[in-house]
C-alpha cells in the first residue's frame, strides 16, 4: 500500500487571503493584492520578504504528490 500526501491547496489559499497576499475579484478569481505596508521598504527588502515566504512554502511541501500544482 502506497501512502500519498497532497498539498492542501484550499487551506493555503485561505491563509494567503487571510494574510492579505491575495483577494478575490467580483467573479471570484483570486488575484495578487498590493501590500501597502511594504511600500516604504527598499526593493531588495520587498523581494526578500516574498522570497522567504515562497521558499518556505515550497520547501515544506517538496514531498507532496501534487507538488506541481503549487
Amino acid at each position: 500500500m502506497r501512502m500519498r500526501i497532497e498539498i492542501p491547496m484550499k487551506s493555503i489559499l485561505a491563509k494567503l487571503k487571510m494574510n492579505k497576499f491575495i483577494q478575490a475579484n467580483s467573479k471570484g478569481v483570486l488575484l495578487a493584492k498590493s501590500r501597502m505596508d511594504l511600500v516604504n521598504l527598499a526593493h531588495y527588502e520587498i523581494i526578500t520578504f516574498y522570497n522567504h515566504r515562497l521558499n518556505g512554502i515550497i520547501n515544506f511541501y517538496t514531498f507532496a504528490s501534487n507538488y506541481s500544482s503549487l
